[in-house]
């Protein structure tokens, strides 16, 4: 399995995860504080980081909606396959 995450709030839970798939055996890679795109660069992520938040921010953007976002930014790597439809 290969996922791609680019909010680093989820890397610890994300690192752990690949440690306990790899001890069943499972082939499992995560990027983590990466997203995945038609070119390489680096971008913002806009998140409503909020230490109440039981969605662990599952709303992260690339879109600014003019929100009372916290903003990081993360690596974006090429992928040819982003490219079909």
């Amino acid at each position: 399995m290969v996922g791609f995450e680019p909010n680093f709030h989820h890397t610890k839970a994300l690192s752990d995860l690949e440690a306990s798939h790899r001890k069943c055996g499972w082939k499992t890679t995560f990027f983590t504080e990466t997203a995945v795109g038609h070119d390489y660069g680096v971008i913002d992520v806009f998140s409503e980081s909020n230490p109440n938040d039981h969605n662990k921010e599952m709303g992260a953007t690339i879109v600014n909606e003019k929100k009372n976002y916290d903003i990081f930014k993360v690596n974006l790597l090429f992928s040819s396959w982003t490219l079909f439809k």
